[in-house]
């Protein structure tokens, strides 16, 4: 979808972690309490296909990767990123599943519409499925397309602009739990259902919105349903597979923000986060609908899947924004870390959200496919055996920082850490607290804090690079904005030669 962000400065989080992670570190986590990664959490399947899949990602922003830092920068208008959930879940399959994969293109772009797909828009590339087309070959089918659409024909990015409570200022605390109250969003539950049913309809409600079918005045509109069945007939292959991506809730809804927030979650009251949440779950059931409807009579064992991203990002705890965890999701953003200066990085996924999809579409992809054998490719004259399975290791190692760890709270950690030198270690009569870089760490961090139960440890700025093993116990905001991983270290492994 496109920024909702205009020229306007965000409110600073004063909140710290500092204070639970250090009771963490004095009652450390036990492994029943460590979240369970999603990937571990949807169905595997028990074979791989016996041939090169062939891939298409394409859709909006919410597919193309706004949000990841440096998306957007230099002629990058489309905002790409090779670690938005489409080509990340066909990596997933390939480096982690032993897939093997044949031609792919990816044609998702910001600000585009359903409309897009098949008609020109952006300039230069034509519509997607032309610009998709110049990436492989004409009369490509793909066995695996994966998109998202319809945020931006309903103009959500408008819906939220108007919905910023930029002008409320209260100078106490109970005027800001009153004027949280203050209804700022033009829309109302029946202008959002109103909208959405268009869009169902095929008459997306936006400006310079149009039809769905090929050409601006097609003979036979189609509906949303029909476009979904439309692509998965013309531009799947036999036996493959059409994954619609739905959308995120942005906020948690406001019954679960703390006493502190005041009724705010950044510049959005508690009344327009909570109706905003309303439209992303009408949203949500009407894509669906639409999905379930454009199942039917699809012929050469294609199938069609819906991904929710809604329950997703839900699942306790909540990854949303102001959700208690770490987000999934971008607040007001003006591009300052990764000095791209975009604003349309705001209220998107980030590097995190996409790849806890990828991850989702993953898992779903590779279940679905043993379902209807695979035909065999066009120029293969006989079979090809099937790759064999290694069995999982009975004790797999920690996860690593920068693997496919979503780096919840309770997450093993291991990673390659330095001090942040000049920020000194600090010292208490039980534990030394490092404020350092770790190699692996998610760019939203700018620093790993790393707690470790020994006040003794020789660190000097020539020993201060170290082998960290642990677990995630918490994250912290500073009053300045930027975000630390907390890390509570059960080991730590200092280079060889540096004792005192």
């Amino acid at each position: 979808m496109n920024s909702p962000c205009g020229s306007f400065k965000p409110r600073r989080a004063a909140t710290t972690a500092f204070a639970s992670a250090l009771l963490l570190a004095a009652f450390p986590l036990t492994a029943s309490s460590a979240s369970t990664p999603i990937a571990s959490r949807v169905a595997t399947a028990p074979s791989v296909p016996p041939r090169p899949i062939t891939w298409l990602s394409t859709g909006d922003s919410y597919s193309s990767g706004e949000g990841i830092d440096l998306t957007g920068t230099g002629t990058d208008y489309c905002a790409q990123s090779t670690k938005a959930y489409g080509p990340q879940a066909r990596k997933i399959l390939q480096t982690q599943r032993g897939w093997k994969m044949g031609t792919s293109a990816f044609s998702a772009c910001t600000g585009l519409l359903t409309g897009d797909f098949y008609n020109e828009h952006t300039p230069g590339k034509g519509s997607l499925w032309d610009w998709s087309q110049r990436q492989t070959s004409q009369g490509q089918r793909f066995d695996v397309v994966t998109f998202s659409f319809g945020g931006n024909d309903i103009g959500f990015g408008d819906t939220l602009k108007a919905c910023i409570g930029a002008g409320l200022r209260p100078s106490t605390w109970a005027q800001a739990g009153k004027a949280s109250q203050t209804k700022a969003c033009k829309a109302t539950p029946k202008t959002i259902d109103h909208d959405i049913e268009a869009l169902i309809a095929g008459n997306p409600p936006a400006k310079n919105a149009h039809g769905y079918a090929p050409g601006k005045k097609a003979d036979e509109p189609l509906t949303m349903a029909g476009f979904y069945r439309r692509v998965a007939e013309q531009q799947v292959a036999p036996g493959g597979v059409l994954v619609v991506v739905g959308y995120p809730r942005l906020f948690a809804p406001s019954t679960t923000w703390p006493a502190w927030r005041g009724g705010y979650c950044g510049l959005y009251g508690e009344t327009d986060a909570d109706l905003l949440g309303y439209a992303a779950t009408s949203l949500e059931k009407a894509l669906q609908g639409a999905v379930d409807t454009a199942r039917s009579d699809l012929t050469g064992g294609r199938r069609i899947e819906y991904v929710s991203r809604l329950n997703l990002f839900d699942a306790a705890p909540s990854h949303s924004l102001c959700g208690g965890q770490l987000s999934w999701l971008n607040g007001l953003s003006t591009g300052f870390w990764d000095s791209s200066a975009r604003l349309a990085h705001a209220y998107h996924p980030n590097a995190l959200g996409h790849l806890a999809t990828a991850e989702q579409v993953a898992g779903l992809v590779e279940a679905d496919f043993p379902g209807t054998p695979l035909p065999a490719a066009p120029t293969q004259n006989k079979q090809v055996p099937q790759a064999p399975q290694a069995p999982p290791p009975s004790n797999p190692p920690p996860i690593r920082a920068g693997g496919t760890s979503h780096f919840e709270i309770g997450d093993p950690f291991t990673d390659q850490c330095y001090v942040a030198w000049p920020t000194a270690p600090t010292r208490t009569h039980t534990t030394i607290q490092m404020t350092m870089h770790c190699a692996h760490q998610p760019s939203q961090f700018l620093f790993t804090a790393v707690i470790y139960a020994d006040p003794n440890l020789h660190v000097t700025p020539s020993t201060g690079n170290m082998l960290v093993t642990g677990h995630i116990v918490d994250y912290a905001t500073s009053e300045y904005g930027y975000k630390e991983m907390v890390v509570q270290a059960d080991h730590v492994e200092l280079p060889s030669g540096s004792a005192p």
